[in-house]
């Protein structure tokens, strides 16, 4: 149907006619002290307008281990950023490297 838009891949997002946009994408690095992580990337698209929700989960974790991790998004002091996902996660031993993947709505 023309009123739909599709990007497909790992990262991609899907903008429906009444205005809904869902993107997803992961995040990756390397945890400083293997204990926590902040990670920042670019959406495929930007929000026009104001994002209503993003989650996230643990994605890939290299030599370490996946008990007692947490993985929470962060909203910017004052204001949501519609164009960059920002994504936590802790944990006592995150390892070498670690992937986080996201979904986000909005309009």
């Amino acid at each position: 149907m023309s009123f739909f838009s599709l990007s497909t891949g790992e990262a991609g997002y899907a903008k429906f006619p009444y205005g809904l946009i869902m993107q997803w994408g992961y995040l990756s690095g390397v945890p400083a002290n293997g204990s926590n992580i902040t990670l920042k990337g670019t959406y495929p698209i930007a929000f026009p307008s104001s994002l209503m929700q993003i989650t996230a989960s643990l994605r890939d974790l290299a030599g370490g281990t996946t008990a007692g991790v947490s993985v929470f998004t962060n909203y910017q002091t004052g204001s949501v950023s519609l164009t960059t996902p920002i994504i936590s996660a802790s944990g006592s031993n995150l390892g070498t490297a670690i992937s986080l993947r996201y979904i986000a709505l909005a309009y």
